[in-house]
């Protein structure tokens, strides 16, 4: 980063979870340190890093995986015990977002098995208002359980209808099919 100086501006720290390295505040230390923007991408499960991090005014923007709406289905897409601890720290992670005041990203997933339209209409109902919303083509050979998830994609007019939806609700909204963003209402600055 130092020989880059000058050319970059922006620098995202995502994973696997970012949030398990031990030296994560430490590394984001540095990288202020050379004026470069920081962007973290996360699931949620660890919001006293995320806290940490925000106390001490560490990141630009934070982008949360939003997988599911933030109850018992958001444990079954993330493969995680409903009632257990994992579930609870994503919606504490939510809320930190949400009152951090700084620019928010909020990255879902279109696989069909977790989100038809009816649940899409229900996360944009509960999603705060503030931040941009990615849509993501589901892509089957990029996850992890291929039987749970299964090999469905969406086609085009399923996606519009989908984006539609969220629009009702956001009006940061970006629906990204494959790696490149199809529509850009905002993007985060510099990052």
């Amino acid at each position: 980063l130092e020989k880059q100086q000058g050319w970059i501006d922006g620098l995202v720290v995502t994973g696997g979870e970012p949030t398990l390295q031990p030296d994560l505040a430490e590394f984001l230390r540095q990288v202020r340190r050379l004026e470069v923007q920081t962007k973290l991408e996360t699931n949620g499960s660890r919001p006293e890093t995320i806290a940490a991090l925000l106390e001490e005014k560490l990141l630009d923007c934070l982008c949360l995986d939003y997988k599911a709406p933030l109850d018992g289905r958001l444990a079954r897409a993330a493969g995680v015990d409903p009632m257990g601890e994992p579930a609870a720290a994503v919606v504490r992670s939510f809320a930190l977002a949400a009152a951090s005041g700084l620019d928010r990203e909020y990255h879902t997933t279109l696989c069909p098995p977790f989100v038809d339209e009816a649940t899409l209409e229900e996360m944009a109902r509960t999603l705060e208002a503030g931040g941009l919303w990615v849509l993501q083509q589901y892509e089957p050979q990029e996850v992890l359980d291929l039987e749970q998830a299964g090999n469905r994609r969406y086609d085009q007019d399923e996606l519009t209808r989908l984006e539609a939806i969220a629009r009702k609700h956001h009006e940061a909204v970006m629906l990204r099919q494959g790696r490149t963003p199809r529509s850009r209402e905002k993007l985060t600055d510099g990052l």
